[in-house]
């Protein structure tokens, strides 16, 4: 009998990492020609030659990684009933479950299309070698704010697929679905203190409400009276589903095969992400009626059963030639290319992308694992930025000082893993995410400017501690 993915956390974590690998290659080539193509007009030729003080070479790619997290946004995200884990998409399209494709394309090629350590390298060292801090910091500003408001369009332009797939009669039932979820969740909440009354918990959930009903057709307040009676949600009264960026990383946990206790600490990470509590087993205790069946065991996975897993599922077996491809071609590129340097680079970058994606990926684990108060902090999007940051440096200051003494390959490798491995550990795609999901608690909490404001001064003081010493010394 075929092993099932779900039956086996050592095939789920080797599925991921595929997913994660041939989406990083892609997210690593995609970015680097990107980026040459807005530069080739400078030195003459044809095309366009964007240069400028607010310019660096992976805004594009920054911003282009941005808007495709947000069109692969979960329906929670975006306010949406329906509980579908890419709301771009019909609720029964088999990408919907397949979660190691999902965690490819969000952590794998958006995380990878777009490099934190990289948009910092281009402005800080033209700041530190020519003194150019003002430039330096306007295109930081610059860079946050593209990216967020590049998110925000890829979020938007899924509402308006999903507004285009579900008609707009599923669209009023699905809004008054998710009003009615939001009392249900305020009702959890205030159980220890009594249940409010009906009005103050719509009210509560959403203040227009009364308005809205009051203006909308009969229809619609008939289907909120029928929901009400016939229809009530679930008891604990949870949002559909978990955040953009969040749920990919949470089911990255699950999908590391953890056990039960990776489990839990994936949907704490994904709730929490998500802006709600991790959910209980709804006080269901063992042996209860309802309650949840035990885990199937742990079933051992043969070569035969990997290769009975990938006949069973054309998106895995397609994702492992990809990268079976991918990998052949870059390094036939980077051992035939002799004409261009840059083009080897890239190749070379390609073959070092998977990495730095798999590392960052690992890292999202500790995210929102500190304890006190500052257990709301993404502490592995944050330390795999900062450690990113830390390797340019590094290499930034042998290319500074010992640049001829590398010579060519020893160059060209540097290089490479600036740009492959530190561009793929680094995000800019899941960073955005998460000041965007942060600002929603304004005025609650800063914790939107506090993270924004630590990952970019902590990036701009690695650099003035690791790599000015080079310049000044």
């Amino acid at each position: 009998m075929m092993v099932r993915k779900r039956d086996s956390s050592t095939l789920r974590l080797l599925i991921t990492l595929i997913h994660l690998s041939v989406w990083a290659q892609l997210g690593v080539v995609t970015r680097a020609f990107l980026g040459k193509f807005f530069i080739l007009g400078c030195g003459g030729g044809w095309g366009p030659c964007l240069a400028g003080s607010l310019y660096f070479k992976d805004l594009p790619s920054n911003m282009l990684g941005s808007f495709i997290i947000g069109l692969f946004a979960a329906s929670s995200t975006l306010g949406l009933a329906v509980d579908k884990a890419l709301a771009l998409l019909p609720k029964g399209h088999p990408w919907q479950s397949n979660f190691e494709l999902q965690i490819g394309i969000r952590t794998g090629f958006c995380g990878s299309l777009t490099t934190f350590a990289s948009w910092f390298l281009e402005l800080m060292v033209p700041a530190i070698q020519q003194n150019l801090w003002v430039e330096a910091g306007a295109g930081l500003l610059v860079g946050l704010l593209a990216a967020i408001g590049s998110y925000s369009a890829g979020l938007h332009a899924a509402l308006a697929v999903d507004r285009w797939l579900v008609g707009e009669k599923d669209v009023l039932e699905q809004l008054e679905r998710y009003r009615s979820s939001q009392m249900q969740h305020l009702e959890g909440l205030r159980r220890d203190s009594g249940e409010l009354p009906q009005e103050e918990l719509m009210l509560e959930a959403e203040p227009d409400l009364p308005r809205i009903i009051t203006h909308e057709p009969a229809e619609l307040v008939e289907m909120h009276r029928k929901l009400h009676q016939l229809d009530p949600p679930p008891a604990d009264g949870g949002i559909a589903a978990d955040g953009a960026a969040a749920d990919a990383e949470a089911a990255a946990d699950a999908a590391a095969g953890k056990g039960g206790k990776g489990g839990g600490a994936a949907a704490a990470a994904a709730h929490q992400a998500g802006g709600q509590p991790p959910q209980r087993n709804g006080g269901v205790g063992a042996g209860a009626p309802g309650a949840a069946p035990p885990p199937p065991p742990e079933r051992q996975l043969s070569v035969a059963d990997f290769g009975a897993s990938l006949r069973g599922s054309r998106t895995d077996a397609a994702a492992l030639l990809l990268l079976a491809a991918f990998t052949a071609l870059a390094g036939l590129g980077l051992g035939l290319q002799d004409e261009h340097t840059w083009l080897r680079t890239i190749w070379a970058s390609v073959l070092l992308g998977p990495a730095g994606c798999i590392l960052r990926w690992y890292l999202s684990r500790f995210n929102y694992k500190l304890r006190g108060s500052w257990d709301w902090l993404p502490a592995g999007t944050f330390a795999a930025n900062m450690l990113g940051v830390t390797i340019d440096c590094a290499l930034q200051c042998v290319l500074q000082r010992r640049y001829e003494a590398a010579g060519y390959w020893g160059v060209l490798w540097l290089t490479a893993v600036q740009s492959g491995f530190c561009g793929s550990l680094t995000t800019v795609s899941t960073f955005v995410t998460e000041v965007v999901k942060f600002a929603d608690a304004i005025p609650e909490n800063f914790h939107a400017y506090t993270y924004a404001a630590m990952s970019l001064g902590g990036g701009a003081a690695l650099f003035l501690a690791l790599f000015g010493w080079s310049v000044w010394a």
